[in-house]
């Protein structure tokens, strides 16, 4: 005969049970969200080197075809044909709103705040949204911004917008007026305070410069205390 009162201390009681499940459940709250922040930035941090690789291998590429990239003038229209002709693209989301014939949409900044529209002049195969242009720069060649993860959220400068520089640095004079000496021709990210010293775009080049996105899950409201590291 088997004696059942052997095993009847094993059985877990209705008020154990609800103290594990709180107990994971706490656990799950405090963990799951830290998790998310890390997931999230690794994504967005791998997207936009990604995008910094693409465009120095779309600009090798246009290179072989028309020179030097420092001999092409400052960045328009003949040059943004260049790079979409050369990129793997596809049509432009009917999602976006259109203007005068031409897609936008909004963008924001880290504090929330919204900030520009943006017009993308084309999107590649992976989804990025890219928008090519002379960036403003009197001395030539031109800036590319890239949406990593094209119309979708959160269109926010430093996050899944980046902005990337194609030449050198110029524009700007030190507390003496003098005009800054010209460094390589290149393809640089922007706001890194030594090629570029746009610093609404620090973040894309401490994304490229540490891997890593510590506004992201530190809920920092900009990323101008990174300007330079």
């Amino acid at each position: 005969m088997v004696d059942i009162t052997k095993n009847k201390n094993k059985a877990f009681s209705l008020a154990e049970l609800l103290l594990a499940m709180t107990i994971v459940g706490v656990i799950s709250a405090l963990t799951v969200p830290s998790l998310k922040h890390h997931a999230d930035e690794a994504k967005f941090v791998a997207a936009t080197q990604k995008a910094m690789s693409e465009i120095a291998a779309i600009t090798a590429s246009l290179e072989l075809k028309h020179g030097d990239a420092s001999t092409w003038g400052k960045f328009n229209s003949t040059t943004v044909n260049w790079y979409k002709n050369e990129a793997n693209t596809v049509p432009l989301p009917n999602s976006l709103s259109t203007y005068n014939g031409k897609k936008y949409y909004l963008t924001k900044r880290l504090s929330g705040e919204n900030w520009t529209w943006f017009y993308p002049d084309f999107m590649t195969a992976d989804d990025m949204l890219w928008r090519v242009s002379d960036g403003g720069y009197p001395c030539g060649g031109g800036a590319i911004i890239i949406d990593v993860n094209g119309p979708e959220l959160p269109n926010t400068v430093g996050i899944d917008i980046h902005g990337f520089r194609i030449g050198h640095l110029c524009g700007e004079k030190d507390s003496s007026g003098n005009a800054p000496k010209l460094g390589d021709f290149g393809i640089y990210a922007m706001g890194d305070n030594v090629n570029d010293k746009n610093s609404v775009w620090s973040c894309t080049s401490y994304v490229i410069k540490h891997k890593e996105m510590p506004w992201l899950h530190q809920r920092t409201a900009n990323c101008n205390g990174y300007l330079g590291k």
